[in-house]
C-alpha cells in the first residue's frame, strides 16, 4: 500500500466517533504501515499513537485476536524504539499477547 493512500484511509477512519476495536485496529495498522514509510521523529509519533489506539481497543473487547496481533507487533516496535534492554523486557508481552490471540482465534473457530 502506498503512504499516499495509507494517509488517506488512516484521514478517513479518524473521524469515526465512538472507539470501536474493529477500527482502532485497523488505524493502528495504517499509521504501523506509514510509519514504515516515513521513517525519524514522525515514526515514533506513529508507533505511539498505533499503542494508545491499541490499548483503548483492548480495554473494550479484550477477546479480539486482530487487537492482540497488532498490540504483539506495536509493543514490539515501540521496544525496538528504545533500546535493546527494552527490547529484551518487552519481549514477554509481546508474546503473551500473540499466544492469547492465537487462543481467540482458535476459540472463534
Amino acid at each position: 500500500m502506498s503512504p499516499y493512500k495509507a494517509q488517506y484511509l488512516h484521514s478517513i477512519f479518524w473521524f469515526q466517533g465512538k472507539p470501536e476495536p474493529e477500527v482502532n485496529w485497523r488505524i493502528a495498522r495504517l499509521l504501523y504501515n506509514i510509519s514504515k514509510s516515513d521513517g525519524g521523529t514522525d515514526k515514533k509519533q506513529k508507533i505511539e499513537e498505533s499503542y494508545a489506539l491499541l490499548q483503548e481497543a483492548l480495554e473494550i473487547d479484550q477477546e479480539n485476536f486482530a487487537v492482540h496481533k497488532w498490540m504483539a507487533i506495536i509493543l514490539n516496535e515501540v521496544s525496538c524504539l528504545q533500546g535493546i534492554k527494552a527490547q529484551i523486557l518487552e519481549s514477554f508481552n509481546v508474546r503473551k499477547h500473540m499466544l492469547v490471540g492465537f487462543m481467540y482465534l482458535f476459540k472463534s473457530h
